[in-house]
């Protein structure tokens, strides 16, 4: 009985704890469900964006529900074609990013970007975008333009607004009357051309051209315009003999300088030309040419034919002496060509050994002769009183005299380009010999141009003159027989003879050693 009194109040407690849990459980009342948009709101980071005038993106806007911690759904639209969004909707929080195309209006312009919450009955906030404008600016396609010396070309240039899309207006006016303009004015996108006058000034010759566009960055756009002449003086070294003859290679002109032999005038800056070497001769140096590292040197009677080794301009050395009274020379591959003034004798000489150069052949000729040109197998000899004589050079054991031209004229020296010959005539300007035939060369046409024409050199599709009284001229050959004037200038006076190379006339002027022209052509 003990142990059930004991019991009694354990399930006296049980039943107890268990009615005590059932009231519980009863007494609690349904909970009302609970709305997860009460409270929210759609919220953004900017409602105002300014932006770039070239194209740009603005810092990111934040899409956030600033009521509570529930997601919203939203969306965004652009009421702007130039303005695009990074999404077009999403769920917060997100961020939104305005990307704008670059304004060449010419004028600030806006948008607005509409952020709309669909959860929440369409609630929309704007944000209201502003964009800067690209300022106008005047383009125009050259700063400088280098014109042709004959002035038959044009160069056309375009004007532009690169800023923006807004046409301008501009005028266009040039510093010096050779320059000629297509226009005098036009607005952007536009353009122009320039063209200019021959320059036969005898100097090369600068002008500029400007555009204007009042108000406008970029304005007055200059271009600079560059002509060279025709030919035109640019530098003299004055020898200490008498100039006579002249040839160049390289950086080098070599000039037969009559009492003071041989002369070698560096060019290689041909407004400053300098002495680089010399050599003496015992009689006066009348004619000369070079190749590679030799100078051959026609020193009349008392000399001959000298070789020097000019392997160091500035310090030529005499090899050996030759023949015995020659008047010109002519060299190509191992033969000199060469002329004795007292016997009227020509000769060819095999210089192909130097320590033993040697006759290879020779023939009678006509006398008088001052100056030699080799093209082809033959060998063209000027001088008065027997104008033009043709030496067939085909084999040099065996040179035969085959043809002669005469006219009223006084031969001076000859250049040959394709089938005619340009003599200098002591008369007045210059004879074309048709070689074509150099078994019967005659004459062509007489081009009368100065007093006394004493040198003359073919030049691509250009012959020039130089002549006693200090002028030189360029005339066109295109048609061999028609010659055309383009240039002419006059230095000094006592022009002797001309030679054409790397662009440049260099002419030897007698008592005024050796003259350099520039040539545009």
């Amino acid at each position: 009985m003990l142990s059930n009194k004991r019991f009694f109040p354990v399930r006296a407690l049980l039943a107890a704890a268990a009615l005590t849990f059932v009231y519980c459980s009863d007494s609690d009342e349904p909970t009302e469900p609970v709305d997860p948009l009460a409270g929210a709101a759609l919220c953004l980071s900017d409602s105002s964006c300014t932006m770039g005038a070239v194209c740009d993106t603005s810092s990111a806007i934040d899409v956030t529900n600033c009521g509570n911690s529930t997601s919203l759904s939203w969306t965004a639209e652009s009421n702007a074609t130039w303005l695009s969004l990074s999404v077009s909707g999403g769920e917060t929080p997100e961020q939104l990013c305005l990307i704008a195309d670059s304004n060449r209006t010419g004028a600030v312009r806006s948008a607005t970007v509409t952020v709309t919450a669909d959860d929440l009955t369409d609630e929309s906030i704007n944000i209201d975008v502003t964009q800067q404008a690209l300022g106008s600016t005047l383009s125009v396609s050259v700063t400088e333009w280098e014109a042709y010396c004959l002035g038959d070309e044009s160069e056309a240039i375009s004007v532009t607004n690169p800023g923006n899309d807004v046409a301008i207006d501009w005028v266009v006016t040039e510093s010096e009357d050779w320059l000629e303009l297509s226009v005098a004015e036009g607005s952007t996108p536009g353009s122009f051309s320039i063209s200019v006058d021959t320059n036969n000034t005898g100097a090369h010759r600068t002008g500029t051209v400007t555009v204007t566009a009042e108000g406008v960055p970029g304005s007055p756009w200059e271009v600079t315009v560059h002509q060279p002449a025709i030919i035109a003086f640019s530098g003299v070294y004055d020898t200490p003999g008498t100039a006579t003859n002249v040839f160049t290679s390289g950086n080098y002109a070599y000039v037969a300088d009559w009492s003071s032999g041989l002369q070698i005038i560096d060019v290689s800056d041909p407004a400053g030309p300098t002495l680089a070497g010399s050599a003496a001769t015992l009689s006066p140096a009348v004619d000369v040419y070079a190749q590679g590292d030799l100078a051959y040197l026609a020193a009349g009677c008392d000399v001959g034919l000298r070789i020097f080794d000019v392997s160091d301009p500035t310090d030529p050395s005499g090899i050996v002496r030759v023949a015995d009274c020659v008047v010109c020379v002519y060299v190509r591959g191992d033969y000199a060509f060469i002329v004795d003034g007292e016997s009227d004798l020509f000769y060819i000489i095999d210089v192909s050994n130097l320590a033993e150069p040697s006759v290879a052949g020779g023939c009678m000729i006509l006398g008088g002769v001052s100056d030699i040109f080799v093209s082809g197998d033959y060998a063209y000899l000027a001088g008065a009183p027997n104008g033009l004589q043709v030496i067939d050079v085909s084999d040099p054991l065996f040179p035969d005299a085959v043809g002669n031209c005469k006219w009223s004229g006084y031969a001076l020296r000859v250049s040959v380009t394709g089938d005619y010959a340009y003599v200098s005539d002591a008369y007045g300007g210059f004879e074309i010999i048709d070689v074509s035939d150099p078994t019967d060369p005659y004459a062509a046409e007489h081009v009368y141009w100065s007093a006394k024409t004493n040198g003359v050199c073919t030049w691509g599709n250009y012959v020039l003159m130089a002549a006693v009284d200090g002028a030189v001229a360029i005339f066109d050959i295109t048609d061999p027989t028609a010659p055309v004037l383009v240039g002419n200038t006059t230095w000094g006076d006592d022009l002797e003879s001309v030679f054409v190379s790397n662009g440049c006339a260099y002419v030897a002027a007698g008592g005024h050693g050796l003259v350099v022209m520039e040539i545009g052509l």
